[in-house]
């Protein structure tokens, strides 16, 4: 794996495992130690060196992945960009690709699952949390979590710092309220540049809202053909609906 050095030299890594959560059945992916236990990301004695870690992800069917762990004592704080890759016809969603421009710099990586992008620099976040945006969300931590890692990068291997950016996303994830928008007026005619995130956006909506996939996909396809200049094929607005499945209610 292609990683920072300043990040496998630390030995705060992990394992993790894809497993089905009770209640909801959704699956998520569960830390664990070296040797096959839970982990918990804020006792050390649960991390391991990093060619340790990777030697151990390799045993046939003991893991799916490694994961780095974020500590009070690094300089290192991580911004995850959930769902703004939401199907593999989609282009960045405007509002992760403003993110992504500011943080160009540092060492940016996929995800596991194909849709969302994880963000390393050094920075202590003003605040740690989840925020829900348009369709997406963000997460912002520095201590007490970690981040599936896939070596899969922008190609910047270097940790940038970004104190004031990420001082200045939080006062702005913070201030807007993202978890509650305001719904906004869909316009007559969706210009090429703005359909998909306005139709993502009007599904997530929908979704929240507790309707069916089938349902969101019709309401999706109507407004397609008739206000989107020009409409998406029927196959994209299918695969739109479908990432859906993956998301909270």
């Amino acid at each position: 794996m292609n990683l920072p050095q300043e990040l496998t030299e630390r030995p705060q890594w992990i394992l993790w495992r894809y497993e089905q959560r009770t209640g909801d059945g959704k699956r998520t992916k569960v830390p664990h130690t070296c040797t096959g236990h839970k982990a918990s990301s804020t006792n050390p004695q649960h991390w391991s060196s990093f060619d340790y870690a990777l030697k151990m992800s390799r045993k046939p069917d003991f893991a799916n992945g490694l994961g780095f762990v974020f500590a009070p004592d690094d300089p290192f704080c991580g911004i995850d960009l959930d769902n703004c890759y939401p199907s593999d016809a989609a282009e960045c969603a405007p509002w992760a690709k403003e993110i992504l421009d500011r943080f160009a710099d540092t060492y940016t990586e996929e995800s596991p699952s194909g849709t969302g992008v994880k963000i390393w620099c050094r920075a202590k976040a003003p605040r740690c949390g989840k925020w829900l945006i348009r369709a997406g969300a963000i997460e912002i931590y520095d201590h007490a979590r970690y981040f599936a890692a896939t070596g899969q990068s922008n190609g910047v291997l270097t940790i940038a710092d970004h104190q004031a950016d990420v001082e200045s996303l939080v006062a702005y994830l913070d201030e807007g309220n993202p978890i509650r928008p305001r719904a906004a007026v869909i316009p007559l005619q969706i210009p090429q540049g703005q359909r998909h995130d306005t139709l993502l956006s009007l599904g997530g909506t929908m979704f929240r809202r507790g309707m069916s996939l089938e349902a969101i996909e019709v309401a999706l396809a109507e407004t397609n053909q008739r206000q989107c200049d020009p409409p998406y094929d029927r196959e994209h607005i299918r695969k739109m609906v479908e990432s859906m499945a993956e998301w909270e209610r």
